[in-house]
């Protein structure tokens, strides 16, 4: 078999418990009520490699069809982007007028990142190498996509 390691998802169909999905939920809530958004977070500091799910299916179609075998192959974008200018993104291709709320975190409390990383981006050479794959989808791309599935008509 092979093992894919998926870095952090978006694109259409992103659970409301992520990160993106918990600010496009408070986006499409605010378009729905006739109020300005105010989107509350945990403080915004951490970097992160996303992928869209478009090009994770792409990559599992890969994986499937080549021939490795016992590979652990990591699959995201290969680059480390800021969750404050993800959620920024997600705000201009929404359209919708909000204002961005870090909360502060209490001394004591444990912290939002996985365990407490601030920082991460996967080496997607061996997909590129052993199935022929690179993520080929914007941010902007996936974004605007994830927001267009669940905009208030």
């Amino acid at each position: 078999a092979t093992v894919l390691r998926v870095a952090n998802v978006s694109g259409p169909g992103s659970p409301r418990a992520s990160l993106l999905g918990q600010v496009a939920d408070s986006l499409a809530g605010a378009v729905r009520s006739g109020r300005p958004a105010v989107v509350e977070l945990s403080p915004l500091r951490a970097h992160r490699d996303y992928v869209d799910v478009r090009d994770v299916a792409d990559a599992v179609l890969a994986a499937a069809t080549a021939p490795t075998v016992g590979q652990v192959i990591n699959i995201g974008r290969g680059e480390a982007v800021s969750v404050r200018a993800l959620v920024d993104l997600l705000i201009t291709v929404s359209g919708v007028p909000a204002r961005v709320v870090e909360r502060v975190r209490q001394p004591g409390q444990p912290s939002s990142t996985a365990a407490g990383v601030d920082w991460l981006r996967v080496d997607t050479a061996a997909a590129r190498d052993r199935l022929g794959w690179q993520a080929t989808r914007t941010m902007r791309e996936s974004l605007s996509a994830h927001w267009a599935g669940i905009a208030p008509r």
